[in-house]
């Protein structure tokens, strides 16, 4: 419908896992064929060959496991330095220099209270939730602030025993939000509770990130239907995906169910 409009059609073919067709004929759409190098593994095509794609050259470093050097290296690209310091957990330093990066800032918010949680501290850790129930939010915005934002807290409130609260909050995304967050929050939603299958999660239109999205939601289904053995072995299949896959933004709260679930 808008063929004339190539940058944005090269993102979405990005968006729909077809990296190739962006690769062979987008080629002068670099900042979009760095992209399809990143989501397909190839971060040493894009060190090499993408010294001008500032940001993307930045993702290539965080997907290799240089997040130090992207502080290093690029002081100035403020947002890929806030996605730095997430990654080493440095959420002080995001909530302390990065206040006008909204999305960081609630990041950094989201992993402190969940953070506060594991360690037992409960109380902190919802107290500093509901803080952030009534921001605002952008619904362009997706993996992985849809999981933190509208998941996480229902899906412990299931851990501490309360099941209920997990399904409500699902059936009330999947009636209320089909198309917010490009649609992954209603399916990752849906499948989580059995309201959709596994074939129909995949078959959802963003295919970005599908592999480790789909062992996630499957692990969680598992464990929200008692299936330990199999919510463990998802989880652990979840954190040995490449990094390319979301496994850096979601490593704090799967590391943590594979402990926990390990000791049953």
């Amino acid at each position: 419908q808008y063929s004339q409009i190539r940058p944005a059609c090269a993102t979405a073919r990005n968006m729909c896992g077809r990296y190739e067709e962006t690769l062979s004929n987008y080629r002068e759409q670099r900042l979009q064929c760095a992209e399809a190098l990143l989501y397909m593994g190839k971060y040493k095509d894009i060190l090499n060959s993408f010294p001008d794609q500032a940001y993307m050259y930045a993702s290539a470093l965080l997907y290799s496991g240089r997040s130090s050097e992207v502080i290093s290296r690029y002081p100035n690209l403020r947002e890929q330095c806030a996605n730095a310091l997430i990654v080493l957990e440095r959420y002080d330093e995001v909530l302390s220099n990065y206040s006008t990066y909204y999305y960081h800032y609630m990041r950094a918010c989201q992993m402190t209270a969940l953070k506060h949680y594991i360690a037992g501290r409960k109380e902190a850790a919802y107290t500093q939730f509901n803080g952030l129930t009534n921001a605002q939010y952008s619904r362009t915005w997706g993996l992985p602030f849809y999981f933190y934002r509208f998941l996480l807290v229902p899906y412990l409130h299931f851990l501490d025993g309360d099941k209920a609260a997990f399904t409500k909050a699902c059936e009330e995304i999947v009636a209320d939000s089909k198309y917010p967050y490009m649609q992954m929050l209603w399916h990752h939603a849906a499948y989580a509770i059995g309201r959709i299958d596994e074939k129909e999660f995949l078959a959802q239109p963003r295919k970005m990130q599908l592999t480790g999205t789909h062992c996630l939601a499957t692990a969680m289904r598992c464990e929200y239907n008692g299936d330990t053995a199999q919510a463990l072995r998802w989880y652990r299949k979840f954190i040995a995906l490449p990094l390319y896959e979301g496994v850096q933004a979601y490593d704090v709260f799967v590391k943590w169910r594979i402990r926990e679930l390990s000791k049953r």
